[in-house]
């Protein structure tokens, strides 16, 4: 599955073969399902807005996360990624 990199898109995750065009292959860079949402500047990325090329963490709180659910290691001082694949920041409420 792939996501469309708009915070706000209102499909958001989308099988391979529902896109249009259909998608084979992992795309290099954002990838969004429409001009609507590639225009709306709104990115998944954590707070620094910026596509670094590095891995991305989903905070465990999800919704409920100030930082918009995703971020860089290094934007939340974390080294290395917890082995279970979840962080919750010290900003987020308990």
């Amino acid at each position: 599955m792939i996501a469309c990199c708009n915070l706000h898109c209102k499909v958001a995750w989308f099988h391979y073969q529902c896109t249009f065009p259909p998608i084979t292959e992992p795309p290099q860079g954002d990838w969004y399902c429409s001009p609507a949402c590639e225009e709306a500047g709104a990115y998944v990325y954590c707070f620094c807005h910026k596509n670094t090329g590095e891995e991305l963490i989903q905070c465990a709180r999800q919704s409920e996360c100030h930082f918009k659910e995703y971020y860089h290691r290094h934007c939340v001082q974390m080294r290395p990624f917890p082995d279970n694949g979840q962080f919750i920041s010290s900003n987020c409420p308990k």
